[in-house]
């Protein structure tokens, strides 16, 4: 987003971070992507981040423990099976917004809708599966 942004880096070996102040400006010839439609844009992608990281963190709880039954390892795998899924479509979906300026279409936003509902079920799976004996 166009903005101005203090930011560090941290340089392995080197004792003091690198920092700086970088000033990002919107595209001067692309006038029809207004300040709104590239805020549109980015919540998107933001949301789009935020699931594949609440599914990444979700994945780590749904490891078997070695006294599972098979029917729990199996449901196990297809929990995360399903939260792999879930992730890639996503991946695709921040690809294609990515990939123009413009506001995500009506396809995109109904893609997003498809996959968080998919992830709600799949996350409601996974506390089933954590309470199961």
């Amino acid at each position: 987003m166009p903005g101005s942004y203090r930011i560090a880096i941290n340089v392995p070996g080197v004792s003091t971070a690198l920092r700086g102040d970088v000033t990002v400006q919107a595209d001067p010839l692309d006038r029809a992507f207004t300040a709104t439609a590239r805020q549109a844009r980015q919540d998107a992608l933001m949301s789009l981040y935020d699931l594949q990281k609440r599914l990444g963190a979700a994945r780590g709880r749904v490891q078997s423990r070695a006294d599972d039954t098979d029917a729990v390892k199996q449901q196990s795998a297809r929990i995360q099976a399903e939260l792999d899924r879930i992730v890639g479509v996503a991946g695709s979906l921040l690809r294609s917004i990515e990939s123009f300026n413009s506001v995500p279409t009506a396809d995109h936003r109904q893609q997003m809708t498809w996959a968080n509902g998919d992830a709600q079920r799949a996350l409601a799976a996974i506390e089933v599966l954590r309470n199961a004996p």
